[in-house]
């Protein structure tokens, strides 16, 4: 929903399209302004991230909590948030709607100078890696380039990411540096 419109967004700046662009804002800025929102942090793209993740899988029965969101994301850009945040929580919804007790959580907080994200979902069987790199499982061409993208972003902020399957439960843990600029701003 949310994160479809931002990635539609995007593609439209990207291309030059500005009425189109216009018009996915304003479905947007409606959204933010409708009072609809059950979740909120200081960043107003994450918050239309999560809030989409949160409506996703409220509508397919999966447990979604947004725990400690005290993290900053500082000067990351919108189009980076919306790579990273839209594609882990939708391979986490995706993968947990599949499992008997789906379940998703997303956790930002500060360790000293640095940002760790953690989202976790129920699964029900790791994922396939194919010559050291996840793999998509899904039938539709375009597919399998949302880890790439992510970890493609971490990288760009020089970050690292970690990803790991133990006991039903698939976890994505991403580091990034809050550098000092950012601090006092």
């Amino acid at each position: 929903m949310m994160a479809d419109s931002l990635e539609k967004l995007e593609q439209n700046y990207r291309s030059g399209s500005d009425e189109s662009s216009r018009q996915i804002v304003k479905q947007i800025v409606d959204t933010l302004d409708s009072g609809r929102m059950k979740w909120t942090c200081a960043d107003k793209t994450l918050t239309l991230i999560v809030q989409d993740a949160a409506v996703r899988c409220e509508g397919a029965g999966i447990s979604f909590r947004p725990e400690d969101m005290s993290g900053v994301l500082g000067s990351m850009e919108p189009f980076d948030i919306t790579a990273i945040f839209a594609n882990l929580l939708d391979n986490a919804r995706r993968a947990a709607s599949k499992t008997d007790t789906p379940a998703v959580s997303l956790d930002l907080k500060r360790v000293r100078q640095m940002l760790v994200v953690t989202v976790e979902n129920t699964a029900l069987k790791p994922p396939k890696i194919k010559n050291g790199h996840y793999v998509s499982t899904k039938k539709d061409p375009g597919h399998g380039l949302g880890i790439m993208n992510v970890e493609k972003k971490v990288g760009k902020y020089h970050g690292s990411m970690d990803l790991s399957f133990k006991d039903g439960v698939f976890t994505a843990q991403l580091y990034l540096p809050v550098y000092q600029e950012e601090e006092s701003a």
